[in-house]
């Protein structure tokens, strides 16, 4: 009986680490990047749009942080309409400025209402590089706010472009393209993926199989000395 108790509690334990996992994997998300990657051209100019995917309930307001490699930040323009207030804070630059050339960071507020998963909180312009990837990295200074408080997002990739010199390029004069979401029409000189992060997704597969076999494990091992118990009190 002493036994059974016993690995009683040890699959109660991988029960609540599978719960823990899962729970945890969801709560990475905060914002991400739409398109979440592509073969860009080099040296040319590109807008993609930050969707937002709140992790606390009824967020009021949201801080954006994210870090730009390989690629100059020329623009960082917070959402209008949709309920989003017509103020916004500047944070970069002792709060004088929404970005740097290697990162955006600004605040914004909704008038009424809250901040829904999949609206967009802004767009981020930048030039890339002439080789290489660009990376964008959504940094631990971000964070959402509701009535509770404030809640900081986790840090994560939330977009790479791949720079290939043969990515086709505009036929207009101008250099500047911009992404459009796949719902509503493809972007010149990128492809792009649904909104969606590959790493958040990749990590959420990677963190449910481990729990799922930890899982197992504990009910082969409870099921095992369960038999030998019972084997040895016949």
């Amino acid at each position: 009986m002493n036994l059974l108790f016993k690995h009683r509690k040890v699959f109660i334990t991988f029960s609540l680490l599978l719960l823990f996992l899962t729970f945890f994997r969801v709560n990475t998300k905060a914002y991400t990047a739409d398109p979440s990657s592509g073969t860009y051209s080099p040296n040319t100019s590109y807008t993609v749009t930050i969707p937002a995917e709140p992790h606390v309930a009824n967020a009021l307001g949201v801080e954006v942080w994210i870090d730009v490699s390989n690629a100059t930040v020329t623009a960082a323009t917070p959402a209008t309409g949709n309920n989003w207030g017509a103020i916004y804070v500047p944070r970069c630059n002792s709060n004088s400025s929404t970005f740097t050339s290697s990162q955006v960071c600004f605040g914004h507020v909704k008038s009424s209402g809250s901040i829904t998963a999949g609206e967009s909180i802004g767009t981020i312009t930048f030039t890339t590089g002439s080789s290489g990837t660009v990376t964008l990295t959504r940094t631990t200074s971000g964070l959402y706010e509701n009535t509770s408080g404030q809640t900081n997002v986790t840090q994560s990739v939330i977009g790479t472009y791949t720079i290939i010199s043969a990515a086709t390029t505009t036929t207009e004069s101008s250099t500047t393209t911009t992404i459009s979401s796949p719902t509503t029409g493809s972007a010149t000189g990128a492809t792009t993926l649904p909104n969606t992060s590959a790493n958040e997704t990749s990590g959420t597969v990677i963190a449910l199989l481990t729990a799922s076999t930890l899982l197992v494990l504990g009910l082969v091992t409870y099921s095992i000395v369960n038999k030998k118990n019972l084997i040895s009190n016949q």
